[in-house]
């Protein structure tokens, strides 16, 4: 875990764009930070879905140190430093992930097995495998798995939603029948929405590549909502289009989703097979 006010001092190197991954990269450049960061990495088998590895990285608070001086999306570079470090996070985790899933030649070095960044800002994974990355404050989570296991993965973290956020959430994100079945407890009403939230966030990282359009929350549902053993089910809704849109849009599948109560946090993920 990265603590509160940690001081490392490094040495950057400016550098041109390679075919290490981030990891070797941050290595060369910011070898006591990225030390510090990878031995704080968590790693898990997940028990669902079979195959499936995740890495995650808590942090009290941003590092105070400068920022690593590596290759990085013009985007990104221009955010403000918190969501720098948030990329750079996931980055590492999603390497990680591929790692512990196996992929030939990937060590805790970094050597291969780079994770790209399409346009739109969804992450390439190389070829024949399949993942998904998510950060929020103080926390980055990323899944893997070759594609032999899953077609794709869907994963992300959210911080427990406050009363103060919960109305804008609901009217936005939960359909009429989520919005009626919500509990009477407004901590639970907190804890439900963050997962309804969460696990649709999840679904549409999942089947995006297969959908290939934009998927707004109303569209889906999640039912079957299980705390025990953190399980629930995401479902299409059927929705009255506009007058003259003649447009079909491909199928939404129903999927099944996991999620991880980790107080203040929540996570939830979804595989398509």
């Amino acid at each position: 875990m990265v603590q509160a006010g940690i001081d490392i001092e490094i040495e950057t190197t400016s550098i041109a764009p390679t075919d290490l991954s981030l990891t070797a990269t941050l290595l060369r450049v910011a070898p006591a930070l990225t030390t510090h960061w990878l031995a704080g990495i968590e790693e898990v088998a997940l028990a669902w879905p079979a195959g499936t590895f995740a890495a995650r990285l808590a942090w009290d608070d941003l590092p105070a140190v400068t920022l690593p001086d590596v290759p990085l999306p013009e985007d990104i570079r221009r955010s403000h430093p918190q969501r720098i470090w948030q990329y750079l996070a996931g980055r590492l985790c999603a390497e990680q992930a591929l790692h512990l899933a196996g992929l030939p030649g990937l060590h805790r070095t970094g050597l291969q097995g780079l994770v790209g960044r399409a346009p739109g800002g969804a992450p390439i994974w190389p070829a024949g495998w399949c993942g998904s990355i998510s950060h929020t404050a103080g926390r980055a989570v990323a899944l893997a798995a070759p594609c032999t296991a899953v077609q794709a993965l869907g994963v992300d973290v959210e911080t427990l939603l406050d009363v103060t956020a919960l109305p804008a959430v609901i009217r936005a994100c939960l359909t009429p029948h989520e919005r009626a079945a919500l509990p009477a407890d407004a901590t639970q009403v907190c804890r439900t929405t963050t997962l309804i939230f969460a696990a649709k966030e999840a679904y549409f990282k999942a089947v995006h590549a297969n959908v290939g359009r934009f998927i707004d929350f109303p569209e889906v549902e999640v039912r079957d909502i299980d705390w025990g053993i953190g399980c629930c089910r995401l479902a299409p809704v059927a929705m009255t289009r506009p007058a003259g849109d003649v447009a079909l849009p491909a199928a939404l599948p129903v999927l099944e989703g996991r999620f991880c109560l980790d107080y203040p946090r929540l996570s939830a993920w979804v595989a398509v097979w």
